[in-house]
């Protein structure tokens, strides 16, 4: 059943991804940063294939872009923490060191073959994308401890490059535009990850090595 057969494959997959997250959550145990960095770094993945047309080299651009923004934010925090300072002014200095160093960055990109990536419309908006991320990125690194802090970037990171690769899969593509019916196959999936209120994946797997030592 096809209702927009002329629809974005972007906006289908858009209640997977949540749906993906939730399931991820509460069913199997994982936990990220929040919904918008999963959904933004998708995006920004996305952006970067559709210049690109290269897994590879889009995956490499993501994940520096991805290192340096996230890098360069927690490290110009760290160093405002020994000064009391206004939220939304220390916020504003994250967000200026990171543009600093993506620059930098794009300044060595200028000398390479990607040189003609920096004025597509397509590449600033992906860098923003990422960029937009640090404020949610940041905080949880000062809230959690550093093994929470990595477990759930790893969790992040490698939710957001699958959901990428969903964005950028034709066959995926052309099977969800023609079979628009699966959303209602994944408000079921949402709606049992709603409710779920029994023992997740990873507390099985924990109770599982205690149940063996015994």
């Amino acid at each position: 059943m096809t209702l927009l057969p002329d629809v974005p494959a972007v906006i289908l997959n858009l209640p997977i991804i949540l749906t993906l997250i939730a399931v991820t959550r509460y069913i199997i145990g994982f936990k990220t940063w929040k919904t918008y960095p999963v959904v933004a770094l998708t995006l920004a993945y996305y952006f970067f294939y559709q210049l690109l047309e290269s897994t590879p080299v889009a995956l490499c651009l993501w994940v520096l872009f991805v290192l340096i923004t996230v890098g360069s934010a927690i490290f110009v925090r760290q160093i405002l923490r020994r000064f009391k300072i206004n939220y939304y002014a220390r916020i504003a200095a994250m967000y200026l060191g990171s543009v600093t160093i993506a620059l930098l960055f794009m300044a060595l990109l200028s000398k390479t073959s990607l040189s003609t990536l920096l004025s597509d419309q397509f590449f600033g908006i992906a860098v923003f994308l990422i960029g937009s991320t640090i404020d949610d990125l940041a905080t949880l690194f000062f809230k959690k401890d550093s093994q929470e802090f990595t477990r759930r970037s790893i969790t992040t990171v490698v939710l957001s490059l699958f959901s990428g690769l969903l964005l950028t899969w034709p066959w995926w593509n052309t099977f969800i535009t023609g079979h628009q019916e699966i959303l209602v196959v994944i408000l079921c999936i949402d709606t049992v990850a709603a409710f779920w209120s029994t023992i997740r994946l990873t507390e099985l797997l924990r109770f599982g090595s205690i149940f063996n030592q015994r």
